[in-house]
């Protein structure tokens, strides 16, 4: 069917107190009103999904009962549309990433509002939603997680309309009861829901050393963001907001002191939105002595600054698209199957092979707990075979071990433990 006319004021007034519902997975137009008396809902089908010849039925009906004067009716109760409107103008205590994946999904052409959006908030109830999730979710093959995304969206339009008295209970209540953790008890939805099934490090020393011998020939501030991706296992959007403050005060006093260091206290995510790190504190990271060389020398080319960005002088999509992508290619990897993240995830799975603590790796990474660690690498960190830690030598840092993987002295079990991608 065709969808609702909008406009000018004079169309939209047109076909007011009408909306869409599904019925049977045929599409019928609704006449909707609210009236004083008792708060009482008028509420019927005009069996087409004819516009106009649902406002016919409708100027009938009101011509037969009255008018909004005579029998008291109230506005009707607000669309989709209108309260999502007001959701999105409480936004400002949300993360900035989190603040524009709401509104890319309720603004008036995101994909939410495209489809609830005629819809009065109230009449919006589990059926709809199951609709909604058959359609737009499993209908184009989205994963389980972008819908449970779309529903946190949702769930802020609702509360909304409960707050204002539009609606008294939320319908997500029972979707989440009914289909969510329905679908959360399938061998799919374990799979997908599987911590570590996205953690691909790269696989062998050989690789890691082809990867920064392709990175060291381009050279410049973008191989020094591959550095500090491998041997400072920091976020992509760490590595961006990385100041030259929190490097040069922490340093050390040359590459032998074990205490050199750099502090991350921000993340540019999404190359757009700077703010904390995902923990939302700031953490030292250990500096391997390759990873000290390399800003040392990016900051004397730089004019050895006191602050400022690190990377400011490289565009995030352009590293993420060209850069990391050419890099692989020279390597001899397909370029295809890896991303940034796979250089954080080299960092943790290697140093866990060859004997670093989980506690202090999770520290490094800056993740909430040990157990966020040891979930998503429990494949390196709980292997049944016992094998002997790497040793570090004077003046090294864990981090340092990554350079020395492919050496005898390092476990012989080191050369195999890498994991390819799961399907």
């Amino acid at each position: 069917m065709k969808k609702k006319p909008t406009g000018s004021e004079k169309k939209r007034a047109q076909y007011r107190h009408l909306y869409v519902r599904r019925e049977g997975g045929k599409s019928v137009i609704y006449y909707q009103r609210r009236a004083v008396q008792g708060k009482r809902r008028v509420r019927f089908s005009c069996k087409t999904n004819d516009w106009d010849t649902a406002a016919a039925i409708r100027d009938a009906w009101e011509a037969k009962h009255g008018d909004q004067r005579s029998v008291g009716f109230l506005e009707a109760v607000p669309t989709f549309a209108e309260v999502a409107k007001r959701a999105l103008a409480g936004m400002a205590d949300l993360k900035p990433t989190t603040r524009a994946d709401r509104l890319g999904v309720l603004r008036p052409d995101g994909t939410l509002t495209a489809y609830f959006g005629d819809r009065p908030i109230d009449t919006i109830d589990l059926a709809a939603l199951k609709d909604w999730w058959d359609a737009e979710i499993v209908g184009k093959q989205f994963t389980a997680k972008t819908g449970r995304n779309r529903c946190s969206a949702l769930s802020m339009v609702f509360l909304e309309a409960q707050d204002r008295g539009w609606i008294d209970k939320s319908p997500l209540d029972a979707f989440r009861t009914v289909v969510l953790r329905r679908h959360r008890r399938t061998a799919a939805a374990r799979t997908a829901a599987a911590p570590g099934r996205h953690v691909h490090p790269l696989p062998t020393p050989a690789a890691i050393d082809a990867f920064l011998a392709a990175s060291r020939a381009i050279g410049g501030t973008k191989a020094l963001i591959d550095l500090l991706l491998l041997d400072g296992g920091l976020r992509l959007g760490e590595a961006f907001a990385l100041t030259w403050d929190g490097v040069v005060e922490t340093w050390g006093r040359d590459a032998s002191d074990p205490n050199r260091a750099l502090v991350i206290r921000g993340s540019l995510s999404r190359g757009k939105h700077l703010g904390t790190p995902k923990s939302g504190r700031e953490r030292t990271v250990a500096l391997s002595r390759r990873l000290r060389a390399g800003l040392r020398e990016a900051w004397m080319r730089v004019g050895q600054p006191a602050n400022g960005r690190v990377a400011a002088d490289v565009g995030f999509s352009h590293y993420r698209q060209r850069h990391f992508k050419r890099v692989c290619e020279a390597a001899g990897l397909d370029a295809a199957e890896w991303s940034p993240k796979d250089l954080r995830d080299t960092y943790a799975s290697w140093l866990l092979t060859v004997g670093v603590q989980l506690a202090y790796i999770s520290k490094q990474l800056g993740h909430a707990d040990v157990g966020v660690t040891a979930r998503h690498y429990a494949r390196w960190a709980e292997g049944a075979a016992y094998r002997d830690p790497m040793l570090r030598l004077p003046g090294e840092v864990p981090a340092d071990l990554l350079a020395r993987l492919g050496e005898a002295s390092a476990p012989a079990a080191a050369a195999s433990l890498g994991v390819a991608r799961e399907s």
